[in-house]
This record gives C-alpha cells, structure tokens and sequence, in this order.
C-alpha cells in the first residue's frame, strides 16, 4: 500500500490501483486518512498513514506542491495512534489484576479507563475513529481486543465480589460458568509468563467458589 511507485487509492474507500500520485487523488486520500470512515474500506492503519506522510515530503511529482497541511495533519494523526496504543497497553496490562479493586465495576479506574478507550474509537471526532488495528504491535490491538478486554475486566470484578461478599448463589454459579469462556488477552510476548501465572491462580479461586456453593446448597 502507498509504495514508491505502486499505490493503492483510499480516497472514496476503494481498492483501485493508481501508477502515481497527482495533487487531487493525493488530498482525497489525505482527507480519508485524516476525517473520518467513509466509502466501503472506511479504515486506515498505521502503516498508511505514514506511507501518505512520506509521499508527501518525498514523492516526485507531490513534493512539488505544497502540502504543508497534509503534513502537520498526517504527523499529528501519527502521534495520536501511538499516543492511543500506549494507552491501551498500559491499561490492559492492569485487566487482571484485582489487588486494589473493591468488585464494584462503577467505582474500578481500569473497567472505567477501557470504556473510555473504546469509545475514543467510536467516535466520528476522534483522530483513531477511523483506524484499525492501532499501532504495529503485536498481537494487533483492534476494537475487539477491547471489547475482550473489558469483558474480562468484569468478569474479574464479579470474581472478586463473589469472594469478599455474601452473593445470591445465581450469580457466584454465573460466575463459574463464565470461566471457561473468557476471551483471550492481547498481551506482548513479555508478558506471556505473566499472563499464564494469572490464569493458573484464577483456577484455584474458581474451585474453591464451586466448593462454598455445594457447600451452602447442602446446608439448605
């Protein structure tokens, strides 16, 4: 996509191959890249909007014009998607964890901090409302990720306030059932180990809630 001398026009949202560049394809494409979902490939990544920043400066016939503009736009639409993959990282590499949370999902700054993320990607204002997946990490961190992610999170949160509080047996059962359900998190290779411990620490909990319930269903 956007090679030095193949590129690919995003501008309406098709894939229709272009031998080059002229100044109204290229700010077409801008404009796709930079305002928002339109046509019927409505997204953009990372890798394009950079390819589009170089052809800017650089290209043959482009950098004969003046596209100051598109370059600060394109520049700054760079720094946010990074901005918003570090942010996304630093929050998801807190998802299991529950040492400081109460179980109350209204009052967790991490549940809070995903809901907040995934609505910056919908909406039609923000500069990544139009980019999918977000950054080059790997594995990719797309709105589905987030969605897991915050899915997860709740589960966690339940977790916790069925072993800290006195709950109605439907909702620890609930709990149970939902563990072998649970979406897998992105996580970078790093943090694999990390990620592996975690799970085979919910384990045990898990039993032991299974445990309390047979216990407490004999009892009646």
């Amino acid at each position: 996509f956007l090679g030095k001398s193949e590129f690919l026009f995003i501008g309406n949202g098709c894939d229709e191959e272009r031998p080059d560049w002229d100044p109204d394809s290229f700010n077409q494409a801008n404009s796709h890249a930079t305002s928002g979902r339109t046509g019927r490939n409505p997204w953009v990544t990372l890798d394009q909007v950079e390819s589009l920043l170089e052809s800017a400066r650089s290209h043959l016939v482009l950098s004969k014009f003046d596209f100051d503009s598109a370059v600060v736009e394109l520049t700054q639409k760079i720094a946010d998607i990074l901005a918003f993959e570090k942010d996304c990282w630093s929050t998801l590499d807190k998802v299991t964890t529950d040492d400081l949370c109460s179980g109350d999902p209204h009052q967790d700054d991490v549940l809070r901090t995903l809901q907040s993320l995934l609505s910056t990607t919908k909406s039609p204002l923000s500069s990544v409302g139009n980019v999918e997946r977000f950054g080059k990490g790997t594995p990719p961190l797309t709105r589905s990720a987030l969605d897991d992610a915050c899915r997860y999170r709740r589960w966690i949160l339940d977790l916790k306030q069925a072993e800290s509080c006195r709950e109605r047996g439907a909702f620890v059962a609930n709990v149970i059932q939902h563990f072998d359900s649970l979406p897998e998190l992105p996580s970078h290779e790093k943090d694999k180990e990390r990620i592996v411990e975690t799970m085979n620490s919910l384990g045990p909990r898990v039993r032991a809630l299974e445990s309390s319930l047979r216990d407490n269903a004999t009892m009646l």
